[in-house]
C-alpha cells in the first residue's frame, strides 16, 4: 500500500482538488478534473491516484476501476513545471499495484507520461480520430515507464522506436500497437459491456489472477532502476535546458547538438505551456484536432 491502511479508511474523496472520485454500480470511477491544464499530472493529483488505488484494493465490494477525464484533453502528460527528483509515488506504480480490474475511456487526445492510462490498463475504450503523442525526448528526458510498460503489449522494439523518435499517432495506429481495444462513438455502452463482463467472473479469482499477473511481470528490481535512472534524468543539463525550453516557448539548445529546433520560437501567435505538445500533434498531422486554445 501506498499509505496506511487508517488513512485510506478515513479518506474523504469529496476534498480532492484534481480528480473526481465515485463508486457506482460497485466500481470505482475515477475523472480527472484538472482541464485548465489539459489534466497535466502533478504531484497532487498522482498522490490522488494512488489513494484510488489502496481505496480499491482494501475495498472487497469495488469490481473494478475506470479511467475517465474531464476537457478535450484526457492527459497532457507530466506537469513540466512541477516535475521533481525523488518522487514518493510513481505513475506506473499506481497502477501495476492496483489488484483490480482496470478500464480507461479515453474521450481526448493523451500526450507522454499520460498514456500510461493506455498500456497500464487492462482495457481500453477510445473514440476515433484521436491522436497520441511521446514528447519526452524533445524535453530532454526519456519515457522509461512507458517504454516499459508499452514493451508488454507490443514488440519492444516498436516500443523503444516509439520512444526515441517523440512519435504521435492516431487511434487507428494505437489499436495496432495494442494500446487500444476498442474504437467507437457509443462509449457509454461499452463501458456497460465492460462492466457486465468484469460482473460475470469470480471476484476472487479475478484479483488473484491479476495480482499474480502484477507480481509476474512487474519486476520491482527492474521498476527501480528505470525510476532512478529518470531521477538521474531530471537532473541532467539536457533535461534542464528541455524543460526551460517548453516553459519559454522556444527551441532547447542541447549541449551535444550544432542545430536546434525552431519549432517553438515566436512567430506570428505564441502559445500557452499547456499547449505545446498540441503543437507537436499539429506540426505531424496538420487536420489534427489538437486542442489549441487562444492564449
Amino acid at each position: 500500500m501506498f499509505f496506511k491502511e487508517e488513512y485510506i479508511e478515513n479518506y474523504d474523496f469529496s476534498l480532492n482538488k484534481f480528480t473526481l472520485v465515485k463508486v457506482v454500480d460497485n466500481f470505482l470511477e475515477i475523472t480527472l478534473k484538472r482541464k485548465e491544464k489539459k489534466n497535466a499530472l502533478n504531484t497532487e493529483m498522482i498522490k490522488e491516484l494512488a489513494v484510488c488505488t489502496d481505496y480499491a484494493n482494501t475495498k472487497k465490494e469495488i469490481r473494478g476501476v475506470i479511467y475517465r477525464s474531464s476537457g478535450d484533453t484526457f492527459c497532457a502528460g507530466l506537469d513540466l513545471k512541477n516535475l521533481k527528483t525523488n518522487e514518493d509515488i510513481f505513475l506506473g506504480d499506481v497502477f501495476n499495484k492496483l489488484e483490480k480490474p482496470k478500464l480507461a475511456v479515453i474521450e481526448g487526445n493523451v500526450y507522454g507520461g499520460g498514456l500510461l492510462f493506455l498500456s497500464c490498463s487492462d482495457f481500453i475504450i477510445a473514440k476515433k480520430d484521436l491522436f497520441f503523442s511521446l514528447t519526452e525526448t524533445k524535453r530532454g528526458l526519456f519515457p522509461y515507464q512507458i517504454m516499459h510498460s508499452f514493451s508488454m503489449v507490443m514488440p519492444p522494439k516498436i516500443a523503444l522506436k516509439l520512444c526515441v523518435h517523440a512519435s504521435t499517432f492516431n487511434s487507428e495506429e494505437a489499436k495496432k500497437y495494442n494500446l487500444i481495444d476498442i474504437i467507437t462513438d457509443d462509449i457509454e455502452l461499452q463501458i456497460i459491456e465492460w462492466k457486465n463482463s468484469i460482473n460475470q467472473g469470480s471476484p476472487n479469482a479475478i484479483n488473484s489472477g491479476i495480482k499474480s499477473f502484477n507480481k509476474l511481470y512487474h519486476n520491482n528490481d527492474t521498476i527501480a532502476y528505470l525510476n532512478k535512472e529518470l531521477d538521474l534524468l531530471k537532473e541532467s543539463d539536457d533535461a534542464k535546458e528541455g524543460i526551460k525550453a517548453f516553459i519559454e516557448k522556444r527551441g532547447p539548445k542541447w549541449t551535444q547538438r550544432s542545430t536546434i529546433s525552431t519549432k517553438y520560437q515566436k512567430t506570428d501567435r505564441s502559445f500557452c505551456n499547456s499547449c505545446a505538445n498540441a503543437v507537436d500533434t499539429l506540426m505531424q498531422y496538420p487536420k489534427a484536432s489538437a486542442g489549441i486554445c487562444n492564449k
